[in-house]
């Protein structure tokens, strides 16, 4: 793996509010865009690839389940940069347990052998303990039962709100002891994203993305 370091681009880019604390976006996507001019070229087709899964508005209906899969093993045997790795689990790992949490809300048997329901490292492991109602998983993921509370009141927004947190404080912490790498790069990115559709949840758009999370929420979208 070769260790790119981007210390003018870093420095470039304004310091990002937590999402749910801020009032605009402190850089827009075209300047973005301008910033991000400054990567290396085979950078920028890793961002490219890895923006395509994680994206944070793509809807599921957007991109068949199998689509996703395929995509994601992909990305995973051609990324060689562990913290990126580990970024993209994150973000695959909470929307895949979201997934079974909306399934089991609504009642249904656990996915049958073969069935492609979910990407991620606990697939099988969530199957395996369907039954249980944290999925066996709270260990790991204090923040499962708090998810399934707002399922259970259908509370879309702060199940959204609960998501975001649990992903901006993943890449927080995986890269606080870098400073000039694509990791950190891939950090600001996956945050930026997430400012941005939060703050896309105001006037006409929110009542919109409101309606969109109730049904997401409520009725099994797939992946």
């Amino acid at each position: 793996m070769i260790r790119r370091e981007y210390y003018t681009l870093i420095t470039s880019l304004p310091p990002l509010k937590r999402f749910d604390q801020a009032e605009r976006l402190p850089i827009n996507m075209e300047r973005l865009k301008e910033r991000l001019t400054m990567l290396w070229q085979e950078d920028v087709k890793l961002v490219d690839s890895v923006a395509s899964l994680i994206i944070w508005h793509r809807q599921p209906m957007e991109r068949s389940d199998e689509e996703m899969s395929v995509v994601y093993k992909q990305l995973m045997v051609s990324i060689d940069n562990p913290i990126i790795k580990e970024m993209i689990n994150l973000r695959i790992d909470i929307r895949t347990i979201i997934v079974a949490l909306r399934r089991r809300y609504r009642g249904l048997p656990a996915p049958q052998s073969g069935e492609l329901w979910g990407i991620g490292r606990w697939v099988h492991h969530i199957e395996k303990h369907w039954d249980d109602q944290n999925l066996r998983l709270s260990s790991l993921y204090p923040w499962i039962p708090q998810a399934r509370e707002h399922l259970e009141n259908r509370n879309a927004l702060e199940l959204e709100r609960l998501q975001m947190n649990q992903v901006w404080d993943g890449v927080g912490l995986l890269t606080e002891q870098n400073y000039f790498g694509i990791d950190v790069i891939f950090s600001y990115l996956f945050k930026w994203d997430m400012m941005q559709r939060w703050l896309a949840n105001n006037g006409e758009a929110a009542t919109i993305r409101f309606n969109e999370l109730v049904s997401e929420a409520i009725n099994d979208q797939g992946i």
